[in-house]
């Protein structure tokens, strides 16, 4: 009687044991079809409009398209913009970077915890030149890890930490955590990506600038024979060195969509150079004392606001500054 115990007692747990291999195999691929390594599968080429409702815009349609000369073009409230078209590329690298390394939600209850609706997320749309719809995400909840360096090694400062950010696909239930900082990328106010170019060009390139103040408290900047002068005086090169450092690469995103150039400008440099068109920047006035309103012929759509601080002071520069020690007029 014992042993016909123990020989039935073996069959069952023999059967237990084939029953819950059959399970996990069963599991494992029900897991392998739930969880996509490869939520994102097209290329570079195939993007033609790019569509963002974020958050930080209160869910307004932010849209990228490319232009029939391969230029990106930003429209939003009604407007088209120049887009800035590294801000794109940014978005379409993060896009396609996607790259999910955990299930972190079947079901449909847990969108709120990970911010992937459509009131908590920020919705990201691809469309080819076509107008078909090759990628359809939300991305939501944003947090940071700090990674841990292989034994015997350290990571450099800052680069200990990764971003997670939580990623659903429209029409699907499943939510998944991808590194990297999507949040941060997508979820943006329209600026973001608008050209913000005020000046960009190569210093060692400019032979001369002009700048035209009022009460005809301008002057001129000449290189002659390697040599920089004001009104054939040499001034310091250091000086000068220093202004065209700021002046070399500018940019504000601070926009004025509505000025008119109903007057002439207040102030005006025009720098000249080598190898490169000359570049023109105006001041106009604004609504206020203070306020100045900026236009650059190198972004000739856009109008920036400014004051007499900050880019106005890199931009616009009394003679003093390069010639200290001569008692002249200040603007």
């Amino acid at each position: 009687m014992m042993k016909m115990n123990n020989k039935t007692l073996l069959i069952v747990l023999v059967a237990l044991a084939a029953v819950w291999g059959i399970y996990k195999i069963i599991d494992s691929k029900r897991g392998e079809r739930t969880f996509k390594k490869d939520v994102i599968s097209i290329d570079t080429g195939d993007i033609h409009t790019i569509l963002l409702y974020p958050k930080a815009n209160g869910h307004q349609e932010i849209k990228l398209a490319k232009t029939s000369s391969d230029e990106w073009q930003l429209s939003f409230d009604g407007k088209n913009m120049e887009a800035d078209l590294s801000s794109v590329n940014q978005v379409i690298t993060n896009l396609l970077s996607i790259k999910p390394f955990r299930l972190a939600a079947k079901k449909k209850d847990k969108w709120t915890k990970y911010e992937v609706t459509d009131s908590l997320g920020t919705r990201v749309k691809a469309l080819n030149k076509s107008g078909e719809v090759i990628a359809d995400l939300y991305v939501g909840k944003f947090s940071v890890k700090q990674r841990q360096a292989p034994q015997g090694m350290q990571f450099q400062q800052n680069n200990n930490i990764t971003g997670i950010s939580y990623i659903r696909m429209n029409g699907e239930d499943e939510v998944y955590a991808s590194e990297g900082f999507l949040t941060m990328a997508f979820n943006q106010e329209a600026k973001s990506f608008r050209n913000k170019l005020v000046t960009k060009f190569n210093k060692d390139d400019i032979t001369s600038i002009v700048l035209s103040y009022p009460a005809d408290s301008g002057f001129s900047i000449n290189k002659v024979d390697s040599i920089w002068m004001i009104d054939s005086k040499p001034i310091d090169e250091k000086l000068l060195t220093g202004y065209l450092n700021g002046l070399s690469n500018i940019t504000n995103n601070s926009f004025d969509d509505n000025f008119q150039e109903t007057a002439s400008p207040v102030y005006v440099v025009t720098i000249n150079g080598n190898n490169m068109p000359p570049i023109s920047i105006k001041a106009y006035a604004g609504l206020s004392e203070n306020e100045l309103i900026l236009h650059s012929s190198q972004n000739p759509k856009a109008y920036f606001k400014t004051d007499k601080k900050g880019i106005f002071n890199k931009i616009f520069i009394p003679r003093s500054k390069l010639v200290p020690n001569e008692e002249v007029l200040e603007m």
